[in-house]
């Protein structure tokens, strides 16, 4: 069966916009408690469909996991489905609707997960701000008559300093460095013989279909204006995500 299509924008009604804000705050939320998850996702369309959609039109999976297992997949259509070992559970989105809170949800998924909830919130790492920091945009973009996705920006092995990258990165010279520093990696630990699944380090921001920044995983927000380091700045700004991501983002936010 060929899910429902499903639209981020300004047709989009408020409850499946507030889906999307709530799934990147709940996989952030898991990063930043269990910083050895990371966040990635899926293009289902590019499988079935040809390359003709807008970015923020096609069918994406925001998926969490390990390297190993434990996944945790949502889908504005289907709901969370996750898994560590066995079959598959799901959560519709009624149930996450249902719940005290999205936290509620969290605490779910580390008892369904055999993650341990931990006393004391690690400490904020450059990765888990990154995706704290979209997160926040996209909740701050709520109501915003623009619309707002987050999607990997993907780099080519091929990548060198210099060279332009995608059309995601045009505008954003800053990035060129850490391209090409992830393209050597990934071919040296090749050479090597190394197992690399080479995650995309890059995400991008995008206000009506326009890249508005992007991030790099190792913690750095590439913008028009160039590269901010977030944790630094996250200090500088009293550790208040949503002030960090208004100083950064500002001139495009509601």
């Amino acid at each position: 069966m060929i899910a429902r299509r499903w639209r981020y924008g300004p047709d989009l009604p408020l409850a499946e916009r507030f889906l999307t804000a709530q799934m990147w705050w709940i996989g952030s939320e898991l990063v930043r408690r269990h910083p050895h998850l990371v966040m990635t996702m899926v293009d289902v369309d590019a499988l079935i469909e040809p390359q003709d959609l807008d970015v923020c039109e096609r069918r994406w999976l925001l998926l969490v996991h390990d390297d190993h297992v434990l996944q945790v997949q949502f889908d504005l259509a289907d709901g969370i489905e996750y898994r560590r070992s066995g079959g598959p559970q799901s959560l519709s989105w009624a149930q996450v609707f249902a719940a005290t809170g999205p936290l509620d949800i969290v605490a779910q998924l580390e008892q369904a997960l055999h993650l341990d909830s931990p006393r004391l919130t690690p400490a904020a790492t450059p990765q888990t701000l990154v995706y704290r920091v979209i997160s926040s945009a996209l909740a701050t973009g709520l109501d915003d008559p623009h619309e707002w996705c987050a999607v990997p920006a993907p780099i080519s092995i091929d990548d060198v300093p210099g060279s332009p990258g995608g059309p995601l990165f045009e505008g954003f010279s800053s990035t060129a460095v850490p391209r090409g520093h992830y393209a050597r990696s990934y071919l040296l630990a090749e050479h090597r013989a190394q197992r690399t699944l080479f995650p995309q380090p890059f995400w991008a921001l995008l206000r009506d279909d326009e890249p508005i920044a992007i991030f790099d995983t190792a913690g750095v927000v590439h913008t028009v204006l160039g590269s901010t380091d977030l944790l630094p700045f996250y200090e500088v700004c009293g550790r208040e995500l949503a002030l960090i991501t208004a100083r950064i983002l500002g001139p495009y936010l509601p």
